[in-house]
């Protein structure tokens, strides 16, 4: 996928795909470690950590 997705993608997309994977990883990180805790967001934090936790920006990325 990768070597594919790199040959075919131009350079801005596959950097910003990149970075998509990045806020991804560290949103689902930062998450286990809020629950790790027992800590509660209040409902606007919450929103924007589900937001970027749901991959819909890595999934945009895809097809782009």
């Amino acid at each position: 996928f990768r070597e594919r997705y790199m040959r075919l993608a131009g350079p801005n997309t596959a950097r910003r795909f990149l970075q998509h994977c990045q806020d991804y990883i560290d949103c689902v990180s930062r998450e286990a470690e809020l629950r790790e805790q027992g800590e509660v967001l209040d409902i606007n934090s919450f929103t924007d950590l589900r937001r970027e936790n749901s991959a819909i920006r890595l999934c945009f990325g895809l097809f782009e």
